[in-house]
C-alpha cells in the first residue's frame, strides 16, 4: 500500500522530472539562446563561476537540513532547490538601480517568472531588493479594481477621540490598480459590491474644507504619500467601504528592469568532434603506370583461361 509520504514524492516526481527534462534540452541545445525582451549591458558578477557553485551547494544543502529525515532525499528538495547543474546564472537590475545575480531553473527569463517574496505577492518579474525597503516615491496606496471574496468578521480595535473602541468589521480580499491582492475591511457587514460605496458625509465645499482643515492638524505626522491618500478620500467622501487599500507589495518589491546572461552554474560538457582522416595521397604517374600493368596482365590471364568457341 502507499504511504502519504510515497504518494506526494511520487505527485512532486512528476513535476520534478518535467522540468529537468526541460533543462537537459536546454543543456544539449547548442544553437544560440534567444535575446531576452529587456536584455541590457551589465557590469559582471561579483561571484566566479566556483564561487557562485559553492555557495548555492551550501544554501542547497542548508535548506535539505530544514526537512524531516524522510523528505530529505526525495522531489521535495528537487523541487525547491534543483541540482546545481540545472540551475542557469543571470545580471539583473531592478526598478531601484541595483544589480544583482540571479539563478533560474534552466533558462527561463527571470522577468517572465514568479518569485517567492516573504509574504508580499509577487507578480511575474517582481522580486525583493534587499538593500530598498519603504520607498518614498512610490505611490503605494492604490485603488480597488476588484472586491474577489469576503473571508471572515474580524474585531479590531479602532482608536476615537475617548480611546479605543471595539468594532466588527468584514474582512475583504481586494485586487490593486498594480495588479496586487491586499486586504480591505469595513464595518458595513452585509455589504457586497453591487450596492455601490456609501458617502460618510455631504461632499459639500465647505465640508471637504473643514475635514482637510481638521486633518491639517497631524499634517507633520504623515509622510507625503499618506497625506495625499488622506486627501483623495476626502473628496471622494470618505466612501466606505475604502476604495483604495495600502500595497505592501509595491512597497517592498521593485520590478527586473534588466538582464544579461551569465551562463550555466555547470557548464555543460562540449562535445569533440571526431577528427576527421587525412585525405590519401595523390598516386605518382609510376604508380598508375604499375597499377594498369597488373590490370593488363589481370585482363589477359583472364583471356587465356576462356574456352575455345
Amino acid at each position: 500500500m502507499v504511504t502519504e509520504i510515497e504518494a506526494w514524492q511520487n505527485f512532486w516526481g512528476v513535476y520534478v522530472r518535467a522540468g529537468r527534462d526541460r533543462v537537459l534540452r536546454e543543456r544539449a541545445d547548442t544553437t544560440k539562446p534567444p535575446r531576452p525582451p529587456n536584455a541590457t549591458r551589465l557590469p559582471p558578477p561579483e561571484l566566479t563561476r566556483a564561487e557562485a557553485l559553492v555557495r548555492y551547494e551550501r544554501v542547497r544543502e542548508e535548506y535539505r537540513q530544514t526537512l524531516k529525515p524522510e523528505y530529505q532525499h526525495s522531489s521535495f528538495l528537487d523541487s525547491e532547490r534543483p541540482p546545481a547543474d540545472e540551475m542557469y546564472r543571470w545580471q539583473i537590475q531592478l526598478s531601484c538601480g541595483c544589480v544583482r545575480e540571479l539563478m533560474t531553473h534552466g533558462m527561463r527569463f527571470p522577468a517572465e517568472s514568479r518569485w517567492t517574496s516573504g509574504s508580499w505577492p509577487a507578480l511575474a518579474g517582481e522580486i525583493e531588493c534587499r538593500e530598498h525597503h519603504h520607498h518614498p516615491y512610490r505611490d503605494y496606496y492604490q485603488r480597488v479594481t476588484e472586491w474577489k471574496k469576503r473571508i471572515d468578521d474580524e474585531t479590531l480595535d479602532l482608536p476615537t477621540g475617548d480611546g479605543d473602541r471595539e468594532v466588527t468589521c468584514a474582512r475583504w480580499t481586494v485586487t490593486l490598480k498594480c495588479g496586487h491582492e491586499s486586504t480591505v475591511w469595513t464595518e458595513l457587514l452585509d455589504w457586497k459590491p453591487r450596492d455601490g460605496h456609501k458617502k460618510s458625509f455631504r461632499r459639500t465645499s465647505a465640508e471637504i474644507a473643514r475635514r482637510k482643515e481638521r486633518m491639517g492638524q497631524i499634517r507633520d505626522q504623515l509622510d507625503d504619500i499618506t497625506w495625499a491618500h488622506h486627501m483623495r478620500r476626502i473628496e471622494a467622501g470618505s466612501p466606505e467601504p475604502a476604495i483604495e487599500s495600502q500595497c505592501s507589495s509595491c512597497n517592498y518589491l521593485q520590478t527586473i528592469d534588466g538582464v544579461e546572461r551569465i551562463g550555466w552554474l555547470v557548464p555543460p560538457e562540449k562535445l569533440r568532434k571526431p577528427r576527421a582522416a587525412p585525405p590519401a595521397p595523390r598516386p605518382t604517374a609510376a604508380v598508375l603506370a604499375a597499377r594498369v600493368a597488373e590490370l593488363e596482365a589481370e585482363v589477359e590471364k583472364l583471356r587465356s583461361q576462356r574456352p575455345a568457341d
